[in-house]
């Protein structure tokens, strides 16, 4: 994929904030940026809003057996670069990145306070995939995902979880002639969500009359999904789950439209603390430090990368 050189200043202001602070902000935010450019990378988002599991599942840098960071690996050797969204999906974040993966979305089992995709979210992510967007949905199976709203935004796509339980394991052997199976003989992947589908969804991998894995092309964008998280570290060294998992994100960066562009993510550099979202974080930006609490009472840094280091750029409303 071609790099590309960027300016680093895309801010979202919002209209309820006073002319002077916007104009204050503009003024900081331009003393930082100055006018540095950067080669893009395919920025890829992991959702970490609307699943948000304790302990957590499916992040970027945590390396246990519930995550995600051997798949962040993919991502980084493919030439990509990975950050964490921790807040609901809107024009502003989705403005900021190439690829959104949405996993597992909560239950109240898993979470007394889940955060359901709403209405809004399911329109703009819609929106984001028609000017180029490249959105992967993982489910789980009947016990473990909240199907109701996923299946609200993937049906944009014609694309339905069916929400039962196909068992799985070894099954996978025979696999169809498509990039994703190149190289690969046996998949590994239990407990999965079949689907059911319309157009413009085409599926990819059917055994025994089971959807499993399906693709979808609307406006400039793509949609790849299937039925469980799959790549986590727990099983993404079982079979040829990594080379398919390689295949798969190869063949979706090659998708990213050409004239379709986000900035860097090395950006903002968090200093002093572990935690994602708190305000008293310290961040360097070009080399300034910055105090995040003066600014994070109206705007958030919300994406952090799999090495909790470097965040996106985007800057959302609280």
């Amino acid at each position: 994929m071609k790099s590309k050189k960027v300016r680093l200043s895309t801010i979202t202001f919002f209209p309820n904030f006073s002319s002077c602070a916007v104009a204050c902000l503009v003024t900081v935010v331009s003393c930082l940026f100055g006018g540095a450019e950067a080669a893009t990378k395919p920025m890829v988002a992991l959702d970490c809003y609307h699943n948000n599991e304790t302990p957590p599942h499916y992040t970027w840098g945590l390396t246990d057996i519930n995550n995600f960071s051997q798949f962040a690996g993919i991502i980084k050797n493919l030439g990509g670069d990975t950050v964490s969204i921790h807040t609901a999906l809107d024009s502003s974040v989705l403005a900021n990145i190439n690829v959104l993966i949405i996993v597992d979305p909560d239950t109240t089992t898993e979470n007394p306070t889940p955060k359901y995709i709403s209405a809004a979210e399911t329109t703009a992510v819609d929106r984001w995939v028609q000017r180029g967007g490249i959105l992967m949905l993982l489910g789980n199976d009947s016990a473990e995902c909240e199907f109701t709203h996923l299946n609200q935004l993937s049906s944009q796509f014609g694309i339905h979880f069916n929400g039962d339980v196909y068992g799985g394991g070894y099954d996978f052997t025979n696999l169809p002639n498509h990039p994703f199976f190149t190289g690969c003989t046996t998949l590994h992947i239990k407990g999965i969500s079949t689907f059911t589908i319309t157009l413009p969804a085409q599926a990819v991998l059917t055994v025994n009359s089971k959807i499993l894995m399906v693709t979808a092309t609307k406006g400039k964008g793509t949609v790849f999904a299937l039925g469980d998280p799959w790549l986590l570290n727990e099983y993404i060294n079982t079979g040829d789950n990594k080379k398919c998992g390689t295949n798969v994100m190869q063949w979706l960066f090659a998708r990213i439209p050409d004239n379709v562009q986000v900035a860097s993510p090395n950006t903002f550099k968090k200093l002093n603390s572990p935690h994602e979202g708190k305000e008293n974080q310290l961040y360097s930006v070009n080399g300034k430090s910055i105090d995040a609490g003066t600014r994070q009472k109206a705007m958030g840094i919300v994406c952090t990368s799999v090495s909790g280091e470097v965040t996106s750029k985007a800057l959302i409303k609280k």
